[in-house]
């Protein structure tokens, strides 16, 4: 064989090995990198609250690229203090290696999609107040952190008032008084003569605690109409101290109260008893009352003004559900007197009416 076709042979059969192994392979194209699954950034917010620093924010849905963020671990919270009136400005980077972490959150898998978290950290920045800076950063099971989160700054207050002290509830017919005794230092130990007012928290049972005011109570007590007897309620008192360019700062919790009321309370007697009468009967009137556990009323009848109220004829067997009554077992010339009573839901009886008399017209 000539040398020129045995070379041509040979370029032939290296070209289909070529196109054989190529073919076989299952992806085509230049080789990359592995995308990294690093998690999204987070947005925080925080604010003094007595003698601490809270911080929260709601974790991702998604990681940046689009993946779960299952493979995210914790969450590091990154603090940097300086001195009231001064402000460094530093990047991302000279944060990273001048701020102190300060917590560390712990994820389990069931902590994603837009959960909340909060961690508090502790004033323990001596006797004098401070700017601190705080950031967020994710990190995931790879040990591969995310951006920081925004920076929040706060400046410090130590003239904020120590937690109410003694809080009680005391039932009533309409309302539950919380009371409180005033706190009488600030976190600095000087005289609390700041205190804007109170805010009152309640929760139903296992609920969440909610704000009970719409501003902030001067005196120290409030009184909660809004509630069911037999329910479970349970307290918590802040006091509202005013800092530095009116801003003002909750105290940190009283100690937590809970009551679960009864209804052991009478309703007030009928009022407004009026009579009238006609040859064959007297119609009793009187005023419907306010409570709005009214089950009914008693109509008592004596012959006898002076006879005790316990012996009094009871007229109606079943509750009267309105407010007024026909008595048609009278006498002509007969003098008749009559009290009413009402009864709530739960059996309580009021006290009796004032009494009320009539006589009978005497047929001509």
């Amino acid at each position: 064989m000539k040398p020129g076709i045995r070379q041509s042979l040979l370029l032939l059969a290296t070209l289909s090995t070529a196109a054989l192994l190529l073919s076989g392979c299952g992806r085509r194209g230049l080789p990359v990198p592995p995308r990294e699954r690093v998690p999204q950034t987070v947005e925080i917010s925080g604010y003094q609250q007595g003698g601490e620093i809270l911080l929260s924010w709601k974790m991702p849905a998604r990681n940046a690229d689009s993946k779960s963020v299952m493979n995210v671990a914790r969450a590091d919270v990154y603090r940097f203090v300086e001195p009231i009136g001064s402000f460094t400005f530093l990047t991302e980077e000279e944060f990273a290696e001048r701020s102190t972490i300060v917590s560390t959150v712990d994820f389990k898998s069931d902590d994603f999609g837009a959960k909340s978290f909060t961690v508090s950290d502790p004033m323990d920045f001596g006797d004098k107040p401070v700017l601190v800076r705080y950031a967020v950063r994710l990190v995931n099971a790879m040990g591969q952190r995310s951006g920081f989160s925004n920076f929040v700054t706060i400046e410090t207050s130590l003239r904020v008032a120590l937690a109410p002290v003694n809080p009680a509830v005391t039932p009533s017919q309409s309302a539950l008084t919380v009371s409180w005794s005033t706190p009488s230092e600030n976190l600095d130990r000087s005289v609390t003569d700041n205190i804007l007012g109170y805010n009152v928290y309640r929760k139903e049972g296992d609920g969440a605690f909610r704000l009970r005011n719409e501003a902030p109570i001067v005196e120290a007590r409030f009184d909660d109409e809004l509630f069911e007897f037999g329910k479970t309620y349970t307290y918590f008192v802040r006091a509202v101290s005013t800092v530095s360019d009116g801003m003002t700062v909750e105290s940190s919790d009283s100690e937590i109260v809970a009551i679960t009321p009864v209804d052991v309370f009478p309703p007030a007697p009928p009022e407004a008893v009026t009579i009238a009468t006609s040859l064959t009967e007297i119609s009793i009137f009187f005023a419907s009352n306010l409570e709005n556990d009214i089950e009914g009323y008693i109509i008592y009848r004596s012959e006898n003004r002076d006879e005790p109220l316990d012996r009094w004829i009871q007229l109606n067997e079943k509750l009267l559900t309105t407010n007024t009554f026909r008595d048609e077992k009278v006498d002509s010339g007969k003098s008749y007197h009559y009290y009413v009573i009402a009864i709530d839901k739960r059996g309580n009886r009021s006290e009796p009416s004032e009494v009320v008399s009539e006589t009978v017209p005497t047929r001509q």
